[in-house]
């Protein structure tokens, strides 16, 4: 429901191409939220962090502020299971906000190998 309140773009991690409307965001001055893992925990760790957001930090030049939530996992709306975690009526949540950074790629590298390296920069 909270949706309908913000300008959400649901965008599939797998395609590439979509990476492209989010660039065009960036570069018309609108902050933008991405959440590189795609995609919601099953395990409760960090999932495969895509390299799409990397490459929207590097096509616009814009700045990256990584932030870290923890603690969601344990609350009644999580869709982990009881045997992953257990689940608490108002769980402890801490949210980590680090200094903002720009990613550094070396500018010789092109294609897949920039976006690879634009991801483990990330």
């Amino acid at each position: 429901p909270f949706l309908k309140l913000t300008r959400a773009l649901p965008l599939n991690p797998a395609k590439p191409m979509s990476t492209r409307t989010l660039i065009k965001i960036v570069q018309n001055g609108d902050p933008l939220v991405i959440f590189p893992e795609g995609r919601i925990t099953v395990t409760g760790g960090l999932m495969k962090v895509y390299d799409g957001a990397a490459m929207v930090a590097d096509k616009t030049g814009s700045m990256v502020v990584p932030i870290r939530i923890e603690g969601l996992e344990k609350s009644p709306f999580s869709r982990l299971t009881a045997q992953h975690v257990r689940r608490r009526l108002f769980p402890k949540v801490k949210v980590t906000i680090l200094p903002p950074v720009r990613l550094k790629v070396a500018d010789e590298l092109k294609g897949r190998k920039r976006r690879a390296a634009a991801g483990a920069a990330l």
